[in-house]
């Protein structure tokens, strides 16, 4: 699997767009799975995440890694293209962002901010040394934000290029997020009190 999948086209954006393709994504994450396994996971249907698979695989974002027979049914073990699928290149041909990529980019955050929970659930507590955790609401101009948002790129560029997979290192949970919040939110201002 590639570790970053750049999207090329605007057909690819539109079947990015649904969030429940976005969860199936996730799902996918941690290795290959069936349809079934993900509609049991999913607590769906298999034709509805049957449907979702094959939009996926005719966009080329998923891909049949491995297939098995049990009882005389073929089984199709998928498994997205990259660890990473970026809207980076494709954003600038986009005119502003439809109401479905932000619902879609909105569920992506939350499924990354549920993640990043259960492995703190998981965290032992002798482990909590290792934990570096900051949460804050700041006030950016667009240059700070655009500064901010390269140096977060480079950070992650480090981690992938830096990423060991022998065992004898520690594995790293990382979630790292910014974006923009209402002023007349009452909860975001109860935040920051």
């Amino acid at each position: 699997m590639n570790d970053v999948y750049y999207l090329n086209d605007l057909e690819q954006l539109k079947v990015l767009c649904d969030p429940f393709r976005i969860s199936i994504l996730w799902q996918l994450d941690d290795m290959p799975k069936t349809g079934k396994m993900l509609a049991d996971k999913l607590k769906l249907s298999p034709s509805k995440v049957r449907y979702h698979l094959k939009e996926l695989e005719r966009a080329e974002l998923v891909k049949v890694v491995n297939t098995s027979e049990k009882n005389g049914i073929v089984q199709k073990f998928y498994q997205p293209i990259a660890k990473i699928i970026s809207t980076e290149k494709i954003m600038p041909i986009v005119n502003g962002l439809s109401p479905q990529m932000i619902k879609s980019l909105e569920k992506n955050t939350q499924l990354a901010l549920e993640r990043s929970k259960t492995f703190a659930n998981r965290m032992n507590s002798s482990e909590t040394n290792s934990l570096i955790q900051i949460s804050d609401s700041i006030n950016l101009s667009k240059d700070d934000y655009d500064f901010v948002k390269e140096k977060i790129k480079e950070l992650y560029t480090y981690m992938r290029e830096h990423n060991n997979k022998e065992k004898k290192h520690n594995n790293y949970h990382v979630n790292i997020s910014i974006f923009p919040i209402k002023q007349d939110d009452k909860k975001g201002s109860e935040l920051n009190e």
